[in-house]
């Protein structure tokens, strides 16, 4: 970051959080993660947050301006009761010098359904940073999303750690939105960023027009589903493979709309995680597409690796036997997803309230 774009960053951010004081005194919660960047997936986990804690947490900012901030009383222990490290796949080489800054001002920290590991196409599978096991053995509680990231944290010397779920599992609804005897499928894919990311994607966009392209012959709808304006390219271009160009692309930016469509939907197929989570929560059967250790890692947590597509080594025939499976009771395994994701939603709720 440049130094007119940090000194920038901390006008916006310190004029925000005086602001903040006047319309509402007191100490707040402090936030990390990617937000305001018009993901579906970061920006449902942030409203769960917000949901979880009965007010929106400040999002932290970078550790020099958390650093300045501090110093007047708008950042640190004096302006945060509490800092949690979100959703999302946050415990990698991201954001370890804010959380130790964080940790350093005596800010008290927790985990809300946090990943252990790359949080996607922008970076592949790293080594353990070790400087997390010190920092999350200072937390007073780790809470994170699947049994991946779980057994990752045991075997680096983080004891005190528990599953609790994707943190956007707090707005399960009550009840299934799926309409699972709807020819209706949500589809989403995106794009890769390495060579290798991008020849597998290839593989995969050629299949899924492949499928899709048939389900539309055969009387099925696509409801095509971007979660961020990236996934628009490529979702076109599969589209116009299955004889579809031109049709809309939606793009909800929250869970509210995407459970608007998700309720005319029977089925999913994703490469964005949250295509899997999200749907998941409404009771829509789906597959999604494993392209890192996150994506497993949440389908362990809700019973469901069987529905995981493979992208390295990607087989359109094992996809298609995956997706007649899927199609064989699409309404049991949707109300066996929900069921799952109402039992993470009460335990995150009860998560929160220990620490709040």
């Amino acid at each position: 970051m440049g130094r007119l774009q940090s000194l920038t960053n901390l006008a916006r951010t310190g004029l925000s959080r005086l602001a903040s004081t006047v319309a509402k005194p007191g100490r707040k919660f402090g936030y990390i993660g990617w937000v305001g960047h018009a993901n579906l997936g970061d920006e449902a986990m942030a409203d769960a947050a917000a949901h979880l804690l009965g007010q929106r947490p400040e999002i932290l900012s970078t550790p020099r301006v958390e650093q300045v901030l501090a110093a007047v009383r708008l950042g640190g222990k004096a302006r945060h009761r509490r800092a949690f490290v979100g959703g999302g796949t946050l415990i990698n080489g991201g954001y370890i010098d804010l959380v130790e800054r964080c940790l350093d001002a005596g800010v008290a920290m927790a985990t809300l359904g946090t990943g252990v590991g790359s949080p996607g196409f922008s970076a592949g599978e790293t080594a353990f940073d070790p400087r997390w096991t010190a920092a999350l053995n200072r937390f007073d509680r780790v809470g994170v999303r699947g049994p991946r990231s779980l057994a990752k944290l045991h075997d680096n010397g983080v004891a005190r750690a528990e599953v609790i779920g994707d943190l956007a599992l707090a707005l399960t609804p009550d009840a299934p939105l799926a309409s699972p005897d709807a020819r209706t499928i949500l589809f989403n894919t995106s794009p890769g960023q390495t060579a290798q990311d991008v020849a597998n994607l290839a593989a995969f966009d050629h299949a899924a027009g492949q499928l899709l392209g048939e389900l539309v012959a055969d009387g099925w709808k696509v409801m095509p589903l971007a979660f961020h304006a990236d996934d628009h390219p490529p979702i076109a271009a599969v589209l116009a493979a299955a004889g579809m160009s031109g049709a809309p692309i939606y793009q909800p930016r929250n869970f509210a709309g995407y459970a608007a469509l998700a309720r005319h939907a029977g089925v999913s197929l994703s490469v964005r995680l949250h295509g899997s989570v999200l749907a998941s929560m409404c009771g829509v059967a789906n597959l999604l597409v494993e392209y890192r250790g996150k994506c497993r890692d949440f389908a362990e947590s809700v019973g469901t690796e069987s529905s995981l597509v493979a992208l390295d080594g990607f087989s359109a025939d094992a996809m298609r036997a995956q997706f007649a499976a899927l199609l064989a009771d699409p309404a049991g395994r949707g109300r066996e997803l929900h069921a799952a994701c109402l039992h993470y939603r009460a335990g995150l709720e009860r998560y929160v309230a220990d620490l709040t």
